[in-house]
């Protein structure tokens, strides 16, 4: 007779469902389903690439939770002895971007983001907010001359980082801000992001969260890079803890139609995009020398943001639970939704045992600016809570790291080629009587 009766293996259909503990009808610990499936295994009901694939499952889960672990007692001990955090010890003096610099930011109209540039704009430096939104970087700019004073330096530049052609103008925009400031570009934090919870693609022909999280900032950063300064520039990318969510990356299905997916899950394709980022950092900063770039990749931590917009109470499948969040009168992605979250955000986190887990935007973008003016930390590595912090395995695998830069890096190479050619095109076009025929092949190859 099996460990498992038949009759109660359908009960156990969430061994191959998400795993967050507390988020499926069954609760429970992941020790308890580690058992369970070697039960199955040892009665023959489960193949050895399905335990393979469960356990691996496990072991990404399991460093996920160390991590939030190590996180909740840094966060403990730092509430106990009531020290300023590292950024609040680092004397302006020692800052590693010059204050005559600009830093671009993009996400900069609200969460972290827009944390972010108050805190810069406060400590003196020029910023560059991009944004998709007209009427939010607005506020934002009004936002920060209120925390920075009237008197900060901040620039506006369009940007949907769903687009590649809106990337390549927002970078020449981003050039002529700076030098409008009169301020050179020191510093860039890749921070916008988004989380969606279909598979959807971009017209430019990638899933759109891989797109925003990840191709859009490489190609923003590739194409700045030879304009910021000669020495000590910095590169931010906000990733998460949810790297550990990918026990890999599949470039080939970040271009498969959507119609075309039989399996897709959220948490995979975000925890993805988030692996990406971290291996981005790391391949960023292997190309250029430290004296020249320090790239780093950050955790902001669990932030009450408009990230999670796009979730349904039923359909939230975070790695940690998020507060209820009352829902405004236009429902999900209605015109309140993003102050409510702000609002109803802000009412919980007042609590201070919420606020050891979970952070406001304002907390959690102190990692984010810690790593741009931090001196001496090693150029691809990896912080949470302004420490230095380990990463999941596969975020370590150099070949992956080296696999993406390789795709991505030609995936942006074609687009910018082709937006060549149509520029030519709509510049030099062939003269009448002429064949579009040569113009036409080199834009199908």
């Amino acid at each position: 007779m099996g460990l498992i009766p038949a009759s109660r293996r359908d009960e156990l259909g969430f061994l191959n469902g998400p795993w967050f503990p507390g988020n499926h009808r069954e609760r429970s610990s992941v020790v308890m389903r580690a058992f369970l499936l070697l039960a199955l295994f040892a009665e023959g009901a489960m193949s050895m690439s399905t335990l393979a694939t469960t356990i691996s499952r496990i072991e990404r889960l399991s460093f996920q939770l160390d991590r939030e672990r190590e996180t909740f007692l840094r966060r403990v001990r730092q509430r106990i002895a009531d020290a300023a955090d590292p950024l609040s010890r680092l004397p302006s003096s020692d800052f590693a971007i010059s204050k005559e610099c600009a830093i671009a930011i993009t996400g900069a109209t609200e969460g972290i983001g827009l944390e972010a540039a108050a805190a810069l704009a406060t400590f003196g430096y020029a910023t560059i907010l991009c944004a998709r939104d007209a009427t939010k970087a607005r506020a934002a700019v009004d936002y920060i001359k209120v925390k920075a004073g009237s008197g900060a330096v901040v620039a506006t530049v369009d940007l949907d980082l769903s687009a590649f052609e809106s990337v390549e103008q927002a970078a020449a925009d981003i050039r002529a801000a700076s030098e409008r400031l009169g301020a050179p570009l020191g510093g860039l934090l890749l921070n916008a992001g988004v989380w969606p919870t279909e598979r959807r693609m971009t017209a430019d022909g990638l899933e759109v969260g891989f797109q925003v999280n990840h191709v859009s900032h490489f190609a923003l950063a590739e194409l700045l890079l030879p304009h910021m300064v000669a020495d000590g520039a910095r590169i931010v990318t906000t990733a998460s803890s949810a790297h550990a969510l990918a026990d890999g990356l599949d470039l080939r299905r970040i271009e498969q139609p959507a119609s075309d997916a039989t399996v897709w899950d959220s948490s995979s394709a975000y925890g993805e995009s988030k692996l990406a980022n971290v291996l981005f950092a790391r391949a960023l900063a292997q190309r250029y020398p430290p004296t020249r770039l320090t790239s780093l990749a950050v955790h902001p931590g669990v932030v009450a943001t408009s990230l999670f917009r796009e979730f349904k109470p039923s359909a939230a499948q975070l790695p940690i639970p998020l507060p209820p969040i009352p829902l405004p009168p236009g429902g999900l992605g209605g015109p309140s939704f993003d102050s409510a979250v702000a609002s109803a955000g802000k009412a919980i986190l007042d609590n201070p045992a919420v606020g050891l887990v979970f952070k406001k935007p304002e907390d959690g973008c102190r990692t984010l600016v810690y790593a741009l003016l931090a001196p001496g930390l090693p150029s691809g590595s990896y912080l949470s809570d302004m420490e230095l912090t380990d990463v999941a395995p596969a975020a370590k695998d150099s070949a992956a790291a080296d696999a993406l830069w390789r795709w991505t890096e030609a995936w942006v190479g074609a687009k910018m080629s082709k937006a060549k050619l149509v520029s030519k095109a709509a510049v030099d076009p062939p003269a009448e009587g002429e064949s579009w025929e040569p113009f036409l092949e080199q834009f199908r190859a």
